[in-house]
């Protein structure tokens, strides 16, 4: 479930929240909600939205050096879902590790569950909802302990 905080009834004390701070009206770094969400109210994400143009499968490689693993990511990570990437795959082969990012194919921005929470730009441009970095996350360091 892409929206669980919707079934928790706490998505929209979350919404009131961000809407409530000030944020000047050409502030491209403020909240943004999508167009479907804007006229019906209801949390649409924008997978669901690019159904026919977001990628359904996206490669994934770790690729070792000695003790080094590098771990690709088919988009752009933030700093944070970078890092929490990196120390997945150091758990996993017990090296080094580093993330390349727009690598293999190209899913958009990767953000870590809180960040999609704050719907901040990268966040509100992630194509395949919260939780997607998580799931990323644990299929590189599956990936990297197989290659161990």
């Amino acid at each position: 479930d892409l929206w669980p905080e919707v079934g928790a009834g706490i998505h929209a004390p979350r919404y009131r929240a961000r809407r409530a701070r000030a944020h000047p009206a050409d502030d491209g770094q403020g909240p943004k909600i999508s167009i479907v969400h804007a006229y019906t109210g209801l949390p649409v994400p924008l997978g669901w939205l690019m159904g026919a143009v977001a990628p359904s499968r996206l490669p994934l490689h770790v690729v070792r050096v000695d003790d080094h693993a590098f771990a690709t990511v088919p988009g752009e990570a933030t700093t944070m879902a970078g890092a929490r990437i990196e120390e997945a795959v150091l758990a996993a082969t017990g090296g080094s590790a580093s993330v390349v990012g727009f690598a293999g194919d190209y899913g958009g921005y990767w953000v870590t569950p809180e960040e999609y929470l704050e719907q901040r730009y990268e966040a509100a441009s992630t194509i395949f909802g919260r939780d997607a970095t998580t799931r990323l996350t644990e299929r590189l360091a599956a990936l990297a302990a197989a290659s161990s």
